[in-house]
């Protein structure tokens, strides 16, 4: 199964197509020594003095908002739990994309419901007018944003004071005609610049 997958994405963009029957087979399965991905390569080492700077931001927030994307989902029920501990430990409300449901519970006091065009008037509203957004396991997508020069002004007009991303890869290899709208591209200019991320983001 493995191989047959390899191939095809080795040749051309997708994968190979199975037969149901295949899919639903049950079979000894055997772990790869090592998983290398061509361009995603994060560092997991944690930077102390964003962090520093990631608290101090949030103690001075006033309207501060957690939001939240499939990528906690993706990591693992241990990335929920410590969600969940984090929340409690600031009572910050908590909104999250549809591919994020199920990381925060719903019946917990802090959270807002889904963001963005199929979302609930509390969680937009909650994050039209934010002073301070974290980011942890999403993105950008246009049904959160909606109108882009609309989509939360306050953090937009200064997104180094008021904007938290956990994962520094995923902001600065987003596709280019995600940046050029504006999503997150300001403030990271710097970033974007380093010869390292460069590197790792270039097309091949």
């Amino acid at each position: 199964m493995r191989l047959s997958r390899s191939r095809p994405r080795a040749a051309r963009p997708g994968g190979g197509r199975h037969p149901q029957d295949v899919q639903f087979k049950k079979g000894p399965y055997t772990m790869p020594d090592a998983v290398r991905h061509r361009t995603y390569k994060p560092k997991t080492d944690p930077d102390l003095s964003a962090i520093v700077k990631a608290i101090e931001m949030m103690a001075a927030a006033k309207k501060p908002l957690f939001y939240t994307g499939g990528g906690i989902v993706n990591a693992g029920p241990q990335a929920s739990t410590l969600l969940r501990e984090l929340v409690k430990l600031t009572g910050f409300p908590v909104t999250s994309t549809l591919m994020g449901l199920g990381c925060f519970p719903a019946s917990e006091p802090q959270w807002l419901g889904m963001l963005g065009m199929h979302g609930t008037y509390e969680a937009n509203n909650a994050m039209h007018d934010c002073d301070l957004m974290i980011c942890l396991g999403a993105r950008f997508d246009d049904r959160v944003t909606g109108a882009v020069d609309k989509f939360s002004p306050m953090v937009q007009e200064n997104p180094s004071r008021h904007r938290c991303f956990a994962d520094q890869q995923e902001r600065a290899c987003r596709p280019a005609h995600r940046r050029g709208r504006g999503q997150g591209a300001e403030g990271d200019a710097a970033f974007l610049e380093d010869p390292e991320t460069q590197s790792r983001c270039a097309p091949r």
